[in-house]
C-alpha cells in the first residue's frame, strides 16, 4: 500500500512539476523507499523483542 502511494506520487509529480527535472520524479521515489525501510526496521525490530514470558498451564 506505502510503495503504491509513492509510485502514484512519483507519477503525478514526475508529470506535473516540469521544473527540476528529472530530480522531481526520484525524490519521491527516494522518500518512498525511506519509508518503506523505515517499516521494515521497525517491524524487524519488533520481532525481535520478547513478547513476554508464557504462561504456565495450570499455575
Amino acid at each position: 500500500m506505502t510503495a503504491s502511494v509513492f509510485a502514484m506520487l512519483s507519477a503525478l509529480v514526475g508529470n506535473v512539476v516540469r521544473v527540476g527535472q528529472p530530480w522531481s520524479q526520484m525524490l519521491p521515489s527516494a522518500l518512498g523507499l525511506i519509508v518503506v525501510g523505515y517499516f521494515f526496521l521497525r517491524l524487524a525490530k519488533a520481532s525481535r523483542q520478547p513478547q513476554g514470558r508464557p504462561q504456565r498451564l495450570g499455575a
